[in-house]
């Protein structure tokens, strides 16, 4: 009876932690159709920059307001991930989604009054208070054992997946004309708004703590993060996979942030098309999550299955190039996807079980760090490659990053393969 309790509180907590991430991924994929429209095309009614300015400042601006969150993301979720080590991941996870909620209402005002200033500060909020990701994977870890911790993390990562399959779809539609009559181009922000409240309801009112033994706190280095990306140069067991890590999410940040000038470039998809076209990577990603992560481990082991799933992700980013078509394109992206998402379950699960308990929280906070890193800079040099030569130049800059990965993790499944 008491392992059927233990069981039970355990599925509830990790559902729990996953709709948070879940409700993350889908205010950011609320924003990546509509902040491009809001403050590069001069054009759109809804445009919070002022008339005049030219396309070169909209991009300059466009690309800050992007940054800024993994910029302040990247200080914050190492302090976060060290709290929750010390007061529990409950209290932790409620004071962050209580940013995120803030920041809605500051993207709401923001945009119902054109107030740009207003949109830095809500992004700046909710960078801030973004490390609620990393306090989400150390429950995760918490709660998981060696058995079920890359499932676990799999279910993690499909959330994540299925945020962003919603996330885009919702920013299209509640924009359009049904909804645009009431809430005006509000509708989605004010839709992730009433997910957030509700979600911190449920965390305070049905979560179970899964830090059952908390740890002696040190005092906040506000500059941690800092300290904590140093540390990780030197944390042998660990930091190849931080390595790793940072060359993954710089590839699928970069494909994010560039996907939309390939596909519309190469194939002339419209606005809503390619928020089509990003659900259905999502879709993709949850799919091969839920599916084939058990019988990946089982047939190739988990680091070796980790290792092939990079080079396959490498190799089909530049299959993309094949296809001229709409209908040609959404037959080649599944295998970007389901490479995409079974790598991002294989490296939480091996990160986690690479340290102790003990470190759970701080080492997960590092890791969304260095994600968060990874989310600034090589944006920022793909931006200069596309400059420099075309448009297609960071498609081949994401395929880049995941191979010299997949070179990286062959060093540590050499004996296997």
């Amino acid at each position: 009876m008491k392992k059927t309790i233990n069981l039970v509180h355990k599925n509830k907590a990790l559902a729990l932690v996953a709709f948070t991430v879940f409700v993350d991924m889908l205010g950011f994929g609320i924003l990546v159709p509509l902040i491009p429209l809001l403050i590069i095309d001069p054009h759109f009614s809804g445009s919070v920059v002022a008339q005049g300015m030219t396309s070169d400042i909209r991009y300059i601006i466009f690309g800050l307001l992007i940054a800024l969150f993994p910029f302040t993301q990247l200080f914050a979720t190492p302090i976060l991930g060290d709290i929750s080590d010390t007061v529990g991941r409950k209290r932790v996870l409620a004071l962050s989604l209580g940013g995120t909620f803030v920041a809605y209402l500051l993207l709401i005002i923001g945009v119902t009054y054109k107030n740009l200033p207003v949109l830095f500060l809500a992004r700046a909020i909710d960078g801030l208070s973004g490390g609620n990701l990393s306090v989400a994977q150390a429950s995760v870890a918490d709660i998981s054992t060696k058995k079920t911790r890359a499932r676990n993390f799999a279910f993690l990562s499909a959330a994540f997946g299925m945020g962003f399959v919603l996330g885009p779809l919702l920013g299209i539609h509640l924009t359009g004309v049904a909804f645009s009559d009431i809430f005006g181009l509000t509708a989605p922000f004010w839709a992730a708004l009433l997910l957030t409240g509700i979600n911190i309801a449920l965390l305070v009112l049905f979560l179970p703590e899964t830090k059952k033994k908390v740890f002696t706190a040190s005092h906040i280095q506000w500059a941690k993060a800092i300290l904590h990306i140093k540390q990780a140069l030197q944390m042998r067991g660990v930091r190849l996979y931080f390595a790793v890590n940072f060359l993954l999410q710089g590839a699928f940040a970069t494909m994010t942030a560039f996907l939309s000038v390939f596909v519309i470039s190469r194939i002339g998809l419209s606005e809503s098309q390619f928020g089509f076209v990003l659900s259905y990577l999502g879709v993709w990603m949850a799919i091969g999550q839920i599916t084939l992560t058990r019988f990946f481990i089982e047939k190739f082991g988990e680091k070796r299955a980790f290792y092939l799933c990079l080079v396959g992700l490498s190799l089909t980013i530049l299959l993309l190039f094949i296809p001229q078509s709409f209908i040609g394109f959404l037959l080649f992206t599944p295998f970007v996807s389901l490479f995409l998402g079974l790598s991002q379950a294989f490296l939480l699960s091996l990160i986690s079980g690479s340290v102790s308990v003990s470190k759970q929280g701080e080492v997960l906070g590092i890791n969304t760090s260095i994600t968060a890193l990874a989310h600034t800079i090589p944006p920022i040099m793909g931006g200069v490659a596309a400059a420099a030569f075309n448009p297609s130049t960071p498609i081949v800059f994401a395929a880049a990053c995941t191979f010299i990965a997949s070179l990286l993790v062959k060093r540590r499944v050499k004996a296997v393969l």
